[in-house]
């Protein structure tokens, strides 16, 4: 059982929407709008990485239920689908944040996609940072909100591992009796 009740947690998944929406209504350079437009901003990166990492467990779930299906000679399940409302933790502890589906789903197709391979990191990456640029830009903000930055680093520290490798390789050359 969850730390909310139901009524509570439709009450919250509502103001979190209206939230949203407000955010995209909003009009003005004041610093409260601003500092509001970005908090929720920041709430919807938040739910993007969460739906993109749904989206990779969901479908290797799905894959491994599906091959177990054929296997007993059974039908197929029906495919997974995201979380509308995610929890996120935010300065004030866990809130719940929104986006509308049409970025729900795309975040969690390129999750999907880049755990069954058919997107590479740098693509997933340039693919979910396109949904958060439109995201900002429905909020009339400039920033940029960097999205899947814990991919972003297992990429960097995968560079920098076979850059440590190649310098190995390269001092061994060196040293070689040739």
């Amino acid at each position: 059982m969850g730390i909310f009740s139901k009524s509570d947690q439709n009450e919250l998944e509502s103001k979190s929407k209206k939230d949203y929406e407000k955010a995209m209504e909003l009009d003005g350079e004041t610093r409260e709008i601003r500092s509001y437009k970005i908090k929720i901003a920041l709430r919807a990166r938040a739910h993007l990485d969460k739906t993109f990492i749904e989206g990779a467990e969901k479908i290797a779930k799905h894959s491994e239920a599906c091959l177990k299906a054929v296997a007993a000679g059974m039908d197929k399940p029906e495919p997974p689908t995201p979380t509308s409302f995610q929890k996120v933790k935010s300065a004030n502890g866990e809130i719940i944040a929104y986006i509308p589906d049409d970025y729900l789903e795309q975040a969690f197709k390129i999750g999907s996609k880049y755990q069954l391979t058919e997107f590479d990191a740098n693509q997933a990456i340039d693919f979910m940072q396109k949904i958060m640029n439109n995201i900002s830009s429905d909020f009339g903000l400039n920033d940029t909100f960097t999205v899947l930055q814990f991919l972003r680093d297992e990429i960097a520290n995968s560079d920098n591992d076979n850059h440590s490798n190649d310098d190995d390789i390269d001092k061994k050359d060196k040293n070689s009796p040739e």
